[in-house]
């Protein structure tokens, strides 16, 4: 019993020793947070969560919300990003789901080859009558696929980073991400190791839905990145 205390208390400390630190973006819809913790010296946590978000005119499986973050620039090319969505079905099983991308200097998104490195995914909240939810997962500071140059090394957590967020809804006949209004999309700068941050843009560009779907892909994927394709290109 006194060894099971003592391990309690390891790891009640090692968790209480993290330190969290948030980042509020200026989103049109709903309040859109970022916030992340150092797990340890390998990998760090991050919170996506939308708040007081418009959900009265939801309709039941044809109705829901994505939420993506990017990492590496302040634009949608050259960028690793990580992109989760529900679908709204009125049940108490309902939660998100994400995926791992890239995409390239062309703005093409790279999938396929893509190694989904994070784990630990869990849906935190899932209010839709508030129209609160939040998803969680671990990334790899140093993901996988950093030597195939489609994975960003957050390895130095001392060094300012750049990065691109947006969240909306989904379109109810395709049930894909829809265009964003202008004010749900965005680029940040932030330090993961002090908490730093600083806005840089929300700025919108004109890419079309046709322009993305003419990249064929697997459903999937097409599902996730177009989120970020479509409302992160700044």
């Amino acid at each position: 019993m006194q060894v099971k205390a003592v391990i309690s208390l390891l790891l009640l400390s090692t968790v209480s020793a993290q330190t969290w630190y948030k980042v509020n973006f200026p989103s049109l819809n709903g309040n859109y947070t970022l916030d992340w913790a150092l797990v340890n010296s390998s990998s760090v946590r991050f919170n996506l969560s939308v708040t007081g978000l418009p959900t009265s005119n939801w309709v039941v499986n044809k109705s829901g919300e994505y939420m993506g973050i990017g990492f590496g620039n302040n634009m949608m090319s050259n960028v690793d990003y990580l992109a989760c969505y529900t679908l709204w079905s009125n049940k108490s099983t309902d939660a998100f789901s994400c995926v791992d991308g890239y995409f390239d200097a062309n703005r093409n998104p790279v999938t396929t080859a893509e190694t989904q490195d994070f784990s630990g995914l869990t849906t935190v909240t899932y209010n839709k009558t508030l129209g609160n939810f939040k998803v969680s997962f671990v990334r790899p500071l140093t993901p996988t696929d950093v030597s195939k140059g489609v994975d960003y090394n957050l390895a130095n957590t001392s060094a300012p980073v750049k990065i691109i967020w947006a969240h909306g809804g989904l379109d109810p006949v395709t049930f894909m991400p829809v265009q964003h209004e202008e004010g749900n999309n965005g680029a940040h700068q932030i330090t993961l190791a002090t908490g730093a941050n600083m806005h840089i843009s929300d700025e919108d560009d004109d890419d079309s839905f046709a322009a993305f779907f003419s990249n064929k892909m697997m459903k999937l994927a097409a599902f996730a990145t177009v989120a970020l394709y479509m409302v992160l290109g700044l």
